[in-house]
């Protein structure tokens, strides 16, 4: 509680605008108080406080240091991008073609550029996952197109290649919390897992994943359990381990024969080319052809 009244104390010293120099010094001796508290005698702050107006470092402890954040950061975060981009602000993918339209046929590539919109999938689609492109297919309908020559290319351009952030634990990295950052993005740029027990003790559990999709292969090595393992060296949680190419994910652990059925989310690699290689199939199955591939725009380099 004595911390959590901390962070109030923080985020309303932070909130506290415009800064004049005097306030600097002020808001400084302030922090300073609330980080030197002994109560945080064992844990170590980083902290970087800089002036959205002018850009100038206003506070900073241990602001170098590698430090894996808690996740009520984000009201942080989320507060700082309501300020800064407003209530009214909407994220714009757009859907280019790169030829014309002739007889049906789009004489080139449909390129989506990405715009950072975090809601493609099926969170504000009462869960359905393809709901966005099913509807871009639709209108690509509408407008005639019933194939398309060349590919189907991602455009991630508009964030710098970094889908990780400083200090990400590598072994956290195929963990929905460690998905990987993408202008473009898909279904939290994870795949989503339905999991039950096997149908006896010692058989594999059931796994089923969603969205089905040619871009990831899961292997299933998990085995239903009576009892959870309590020897040394045993798993007693569900493992994901990628492969070197990141399209292939091995699942193993155990799943207790009692358990109720659950869900589980894995981080996909690339999520630009696993939004693009979705939307191809989703295209080909509203019964447009698409006789190219689908391509991370950095492919074409």
């Amino acid at each position: 509680m004595r911390f959590n009244n901390h962070l109030s104390k923080i985020f309303l010293l932070l909130c506290a605008v415009p800064l004049w120099a005097g306030d600097v010094v002020s808001l400084r001796e302030n922090l300073d108080e609330v980080f030197d508290d002994p109560a945080f005698e064992h844990a170590i702050w980083g902290v970087q406080v800089e002036s959205v107006d002018r850009g100038e470092l206003v506070y900073a402890r241990n602001n170098n240091k590698f430090l894996i954040p808690a996740s009520n950061l984000k009201l942080l975060v989320g507060a700082a991008t309501l300020e800064i981009l407003g209530p009214d602000f909407q994220f714009e993918t757009r859907v280019l073609a790169s030829g014309p339209v002739e007889n049906g046929v789009l004489k080139g590539s449909l390129i989506v550029q990405g715009g950072g919109d975090p809601s493609i999938g099926g969170r504000f689609h009462d869960n359905d996952r393809l709901y966005t492109f099913r509807q871009w297919a639709a209108e690509l309908r509408r407008n005639g197109i019933q194939r398309i020559e060349g590919n189907i290319i991602g455009d991630d351009d508009l964030f710098e290649d970094m889908p990780y952030g400083k200090g990400w634990q590598w072994d956290d990295l195929t963990y929905w919390y460690a998905a990987q950052v993408s202008s473009l993005s898909f279904n939290d740029n994870c795949i989503d897992l339905l999991l039950e027990p096997g149908r006896r003790v010692g058989a594999p559990a059931i796994i089923k994943v969603s969205p089905k999709t040619d871009y990831v292969n899961v292997l299933n090595k998990t085995v239903t359990v009576k009892n959870r393992p309590r020897r040394s060296g045993e798993l007693d949680e569900l493992v994901f381990r990628p492969s070197p190419d990141g399209r292939t994910i091995t699942i193993e652990g155990p799943v207790l024969s009692t358990r109720k059925r659950f869900e589980d989310w894995a981080a996909v690699s690339n999520p630009t080319l696993y939004t693009v290689t979705v939307l191809r199939e989703v295209l080909v199955q509203a019964g447009i052809e698409v006789a190219g591939e689908a391509l991370d725009i950095d492919q074409m380099d």
